[in-house]
């Protein structure tokens, strides 16, 4: 994990139990792994920082757009990097602009990156090879985007209005699930979708074919990301 305000990474050995703090300086925020390389977005210095798993040396750092503040790796090894103080989406070597101050990114099974602008309002769909496919007019302050395990639909976590949008085959279908919308998880077979509330801190779960709650669940305070665990 990353503790942008200490300049500090966490890394926690589920195994063991184990906590090693990385004292790496600037302010690191989003995270990614592609390989064994830990990708970290640092907008003190406008980058992409690189660790070496393990060992946690640090490599040459990769050039991003203006205040960089989340990063995916790619099936193909490539990075995605949405860059908040420019509009950027960067994919690869690739930069496109986006709506007004990005804050997520969702990668598809199909190679397929969407963003959203969480004061523009619109969310943007590209290929793999960076040509736009697809954009809607979301409204409501987006702040996080997952694509279920097939592709097929785009979960928008809309932090201003209390709703999820569930874009597929170019339709927006809208699901109210109050508070202050964030974490999302869909379950393994994408039929269900969990959605975190940041203020009231309940999980919602959300019936994805039929648009709507179908239970909520006591998360505590400030229900942020959320993750589905498989079965052991």
């Amino acid at each position: 994990m990353s503790l942008e305000q200490f300049a500090s990474i966490v890394v926690v050995d589920t195994r063991s139990g184990g906590v090693q703090t990385l004292e790496v300086g600037g302010t690191p925020h989003g995270l990614a792994v592609a390989g064994d390389t830990l990708y970290v977005t640092d907008r003190s210095v406008d980058a992409i920082r690189r660790f070496t798993i393990g060992s946690w040396a640090e490599q040459p750092p990769i050039a991003a757009g203006a205040m960089p503040h989340i990063v995916a790796s790619r099936s193909d090894g490539s990075l995605a990097v949405v860059n908040a103080a420019d509009d950027t989406l960067t994919l690869g070597n690739r930069a496109v602009h986006v709506s007004h101050v990005p804050e997520s990114i969702a990668v598809a099974v199909d190679g397929r990156v969407a963003t959203a602008g969480s004061v523009g309002g619109m969310v943007h769909v590209f290929d793999r090879l960076g040509a736009a496919v697809e954009e809607h007019e979301v409204g409501g302050r987006p702040v996080r985007l997952l694509y279920a395990p097939s592709g097929r639909v785009l979960a928008v976590a809309l932090s201003a209005d209390g709703t999820i949008a569930l874009v597929e085959d170019g339709v927006v279908r809208r699901v109210t699930v109050g508070g202050v919308p964030d974490g999302l998880a869909f379950s393994s077979d994408g039929r269900w979708l969990y959605a975190g509330d940041m203020y009231g801190g309940a999980v919602s779960l959300i019936d994805v074919a039929r648009s709507r709650v179908v239970e909520r669940f006591e998360g505590g305070r400030s229900a942020g990301a959320l993750l589905v665990l498989p079965r052991r």
